[in-house]
């Protein structure tokens, strides 16, 4: 199992993802509809999504689960309508996706790849197809805990990440199990 660090990833309704996973029961135009501009954006990227993990962004974007058609690999998607944001939230972002791409380590988990299109933000990163500690510790196999030896694993990797991110002189504000995310084909 693989840990890595990523923020944000609470749910609220209203977000950009409820507007996704609810359209089909709005009408709409295929020009206007956004999950139809939204899916062609990603198609001109040889992207597609396949289903919704979650929300993202602080609940104000939404996270999918997607394929990335020309090199066949699983990625997560992350969509944020960027006109929902303030010029000072719009900067946050802007600072935290730099100090993303400024690290590289196999605990930490950085977008691979983002564009902006339509004022809409996408994300792409690696798939962590375990998903968050926080969705593990819900599953029925393990309402009597984690396995102590997967916990030493977890903290040992999430340890190794936060010395290096701090040896970078970032400071993760909001380590909690919903920001830890697994992986299960090992290191990534």
């Amino acid at each position: 199992m693989n840990a890595a660090i990523i923020s944000r990833q609470e749910c609220i309704p209203g977000s950009i993802g409820s507007v996704l996973i609810c359209i089909h029961r709005a009408p709409c135009s295929r020009a206007t509809c956004p999950f139809q501009m939204i899916t062609r954006h990603l198609h001109e990227r040889r992207l597609q999504i396949e289903g919704r993990i979650g929300c993202a962004y602080e609940s104000e974007g939404a996270a999918y689960t997607g394929m990335r058609d020309d090199i066949g690999r699983k990625v997560a998607i992350k969509i944020l309508a960027l006109h929902r944001m303030t010029d000072d939230e719009i900067a946050d972002l802007q600072h935290e996706a730099l100090i993303l791409r400024s690290l590289s380590h196999e605990n930490v988990i950085g977008p691979a790849e983002h564009f902006v299109k339509s004022s809409i933000l996408y994300c792409i990163t690696n798939l962590m197809d375990l998903g968050s500690v926080r969705r593990i510790l819900d599953l029925p196999d393990y309402a009597n805990g984690i396995p102590e030896n997967t916990i030493a694993a977890i903290m040992k990797q999430l340890g190794e990440a936060l010395v290096y991110v701090h040896a970078a002189g970032i400071v993760h504000r909001g380590i909690r199990c919903s920001h830890i995310l697994c992986s299960s084909n090992g290191r990534e």
